[in-house]
């Protein structure tokens, strides 16, 4: 019988069998005459249902296609992800299961392979060799690693390489061209780009590789991607050949133009979208999702010497400036626009947008004096009239450098040279009208900080309603932040002010916004500070200060550290207070911003006063009275009112402090009171440094009038009765009884004269070998239980010491007693 005949009998037989099921595995793989001969047998065998897997549509009738989708690598709430536990599960198969100090290594492998489930059993089959970091390490270079040799494999699924290799073969010779060619793309890409700059013929093809899946859709947005493996194999078959010099060209040549596009919609001297452009959001959502491409056309255009490329790179950069804000990685943005700008004098627009881009990075890093110079630079070239530059564009350039300067000036505590600055650019005629309410925001935002604004809430609220109107959702977020810290600060509404900074955190992190949500965290962190919520407040400043920290965001990560070294000295962490607040200062030193800096010294006097350092204490003052710009007021205020604390702890003071109180309405009945509302600020405004001073002095007051007139301590140091009359047991904590016992000889021998750092140590850890980085830190730690105990306003430090407070009665506990 030939295959003609033998084809009926089949059809006859599987007809009268009536409904039937037909299995086949890779039909890709057979003839195209298997495949007609499948379709044959559907036509004879109407009830005849056939179920292959395939890498590729076969196009039969009636075909219906259910693509097998790669394993989700991220999970649904609290579920592990799909390709997790495929991974973890046969790790466990060749070796120990996977601890949970290695999950995130695990997790990273399965972003690395897509989800792939064939790669996954690879890559887990190879753990019985290499340990997770090592297979790491091997799997930038995948295909080579993923092999296996474990059970009775197919050859064809022995390797991944030639699992990629089949299916490469079935391509005919133009989807493998245009396979090639996409590798221009990076990462994802649009259609549309593809179409555009692969060339039209590029769709059919893509449809086609997608059926064969050298393609896949990544996400729910429609964008396209090579799997990496794939990009792997086809990258190492064109190995040698040169690089398409035409396509790289055309590539950056039209991000540029699109790119443009959506960021001149972004920021304060954003254009008015057409009634065809994108929202500015959904234009930063485009520009963040095609940042690599963004980031290789600027790369490609680097290495090109023709004038073109060289714009083509100025356009890119600029472009990615708004991206670059948000994912952290300005440091290296504002190198690549300093090397792509050169020397060169900035005539054109391009050169005065990108150089204005490069002002804004070098701020926000806390580069001042580079920052300062790019702002004059860019005012320069507008005002000197001989740029490219004219009308509304020029007006609109000129107030942002205006504004960007002031808020320079302003941070640095030129409040008159700030202000100037906002000024002019809220007088410029035909300055966008988003240019003209920001420069009106910040002057009354930072005309706050020496009293001469009267409108801060009005003018920023104004600047927040444009922003929702035609804003992009940094300048949101930002200025949200802001809302809520003047409706904290001087309308004292707490409600509306949390509000601000909760819609803050969700418009920072729809896009991803790591600077804007540090920012909100940070000033819902110092509201909850100043609301007494002091827990809460140190948690939400840790996290605000770590997510800064990732954003590169020096001088906002500084502020918050200057809060949160606050927030652990109203909790007794003194030791973790000390650590911050000296980061805070060599974060704020470094970026210049010498006011701050005097506010976080005024803080930390206040601290080293409560541990009994009075010498540190007063050498913060004297320091931070030296960095307080003259125009000041309230900073001035704010060190008086710390350095009141720190008389009260050298033993002088009390009655200063009580003038303080009496003169904000604060004092009755003899004890310190913060009110609600404080009855007259010398700058008629209140701010929050200021009252969190207002309330630690109160504090130290209270302390005062509190304090009784003996402190007794048993001779081994296992009980202590206070001088409030409480007793205290230190039964089992042996460091601390052997620290408490030299410190009251101390004190009975030679009052006043302080025990050292060392001798304290050698009495404590009598006979233990201990590094002696390692024992001064047990020390502390020993220093910060003893102080627990009711003795924080007994054991001062003094130099390289510490002691018992001499003007505190002592005497000896006995054991009867």
């Amino acid at each position: 019988m030939d295959a003609t005949g033998a084809l009926e009998h089949v059809g006859r037989v599987l007809a009268r069998r009536g409904r039937s099921l037909l299995a086949l595995d890779n039909l890709e793989q057979l003839e195209p005459g298997a495949l007609e001969a499948v379709a044959a047998l559907l036509e004879r065998a109407p009830k005849l249902v056939v179920v292959s897997t395939s890498r590729v549509v076969l196009g039969l009738p009636d075909e219906v296609v259910h693509r097998l989708l790669p394993l989700a690598v991220v999970g649904e709430g609290s579920a592990d992800p799909p390709a997790l536990v495929l991974f973890e599960e046969r790790a466990r198969a060749v070796r120990r299961p996977v601890a949970d100090s290695e999950r995130d290594l695990a997790r990273q492998v399965t972003v690395h392979l897509e989800g792939i489930p064939l790669a996954l059993e690879m890559a887990a089959s190879r753990l019985s060799l290499l340990s997770l970091p090592e297979l790491l390490v091997r799997l930038a270079q995948p295909l080579p690693v993923l092999t296996t040799t474990r059970g009775p494999c197919a050859e064809r699924h022995a390797t991944m390489a030639r699992a990629v290799e089949d299916s490469w073969k079935l391509l005919t010779d133009g989807d493998r061209e245009v396979l090639a060619a996409l590798l221009v793309f990076p990462s994802g890409f649009t259609r549309e780009a593809a179409e555009s700059i692969v060339g039209t013929g590029a769709s059919a093809a893509i449809d086609r590789l997608l059926d064969s899946s050298m393609l896949h859709v990544p996400t729910t947005e429609g964008r396209l991607a090579i799997y990496e493996l794939v990009r792997e194999y086809v990258s190492a078959q064109r190995r040698g050949a040169a690089l398409d010099e035409v396509l790289a060209r055309r590539h950056a040549r039209w991000f540029a133009a699109w790119a443009a596009d959506r960021a001149h919609l972004l920021g304060p001297d954003g254009e008015t979208p057409r009634c065809d452009a994108p929202t500015p959001s959904a234009a930063l959502r485009d520009l963040l999702a095609d940042e690599p491409n963004l980031g290789a056309g600027a790369r490609w255009a680097s290495r090109q010497a023709d004038d073109e490329a060289e714009c083509l790179r100025l356009e890119l950069l600029w472009a990615l400036t708004p991206v670059r804000m948000l994912r952290g990685r300005l440091d290296e943005h504002a190198s690549e626009l300093e090397g792509a700008l050169g020397e060169a004098p900035d005539r054109s627009a391009l050169r005065i947008r990108a150089r204005l881009a490069l002002a804004r990075s070098l701020h926000e890093l806390g580069f001042i004096t580079a920052a300062r110079s790019a702002y004059e630079r860019v005012l320069a070239a507008l005002e000197d009239g001989g740029t490219l530059v004219e009308g509304a564009a020029h007006a609109t350039l000129r107030g942002t450098a205006l504004v960007g300067l002031g808020r320079l000036r302003s941070g640095l505590g030129e409040w008159e040279g700030g202000l100037a600055c906002f000024s002019r650019a809220r007088g410029l005629t035909g300055a966008g009208e988003r240019v003209v309410r920001l420069a009106d925001a910040c002057f009354e935002f930072f005309g706050g900080e020496i009293g001469i604004a009267r409108r801060e809430v009005e003018a920023v609220t104004a600047y927040v309603v444009e922003c929702r109107k035609h804003g992009d959702p940094r300048e949101l977020a930002h200025w949200l932040t802001q809302l809520g810290r003047i409706e904290s600060e001087l309308a004292r509404k707490r409600e509306s002010a949390e509000a601000h900074f909760e819609e803050a955190l969700v418009v920072a992190r729809s896009t991803g916004d790591l600077r804007g949500e540090g920012f909100a965290l940070f000033g819902l962190g110092a509201h909850l500070l100043v609301v007494g919520d002091r827990s809460r407040s140190a948690s939400v400043l840790t996290e605000a200060e770590r997510m800064l920290f990732d954003a590169g965001a020096r001088r906002a990560r500084a502020w918050s550290l200057g809060f949160l070294g606050v927030a652990l000295t109203f909790d007794g962490e003194e030791n973790r207070a000390d650590r911050v607040f000296d980061e805070a200062i060599y974060l704020l030193q470094d970026v210049a911003d010498a006011p701050r800096e005097a506010l976080v010294r005024g803080f930390r006097a206040v601290l080293r006063e409560g541990v009994g350092d009075l010498d540190g204490a007063r050498a913060d003052l004297d320091r931070a009275r030296s960095l307080v710009p003259p125009s000041s007021v309230y900073h001035a205020w704010t060190l008086d009112l710390c350095a009141a604390v720190v008389d009260i702890g050298a033993g002088a003071g009390s009655e200063s402090a009580r003038a303080l109180f009496e003169r904000l309405g604060c004092w009755g009945d003899r004890r310190p009171v913060v009110p609600a509302q404080a009855a007259s600020w010398p700058w008629q405004k209140e701010m929050y440094e200021p009252r969190i001073a207002l309330e630690l002095l109160a504090r130290a007051m209270s302390r005062v009038g509190g304090r009784r007139s003996e402190l007794r301590i048993t001779r081994d140091g296992s009980a202590v009765v206070l001088p409030s009359r409480e007793r205290v047991s230190c039964t089992g904590r042996v460091k601390v009884q052997r620290v408490l016992a030299v410190l009251a000889q101390a004190r009975e021998a030679h009052p006043g004269v302080p025990v050292s750092a060392d001798a304290l140590i050698a009495a404590a850890w009598s006979g233990e070998r201990i590094q002696p980085s390692a024992a001064r830190n047990r020390l502390h730690v020993t220093l910060d239980h003893v102080r627990k105990l009711g003795l924080r306003d007994v054991v001062l430090r003094s130099g390289q010491g510490w002691m018992l407070d001499p003007a505190v009665g002592f005497g000896w506990l006995s054991a009867e007693d």
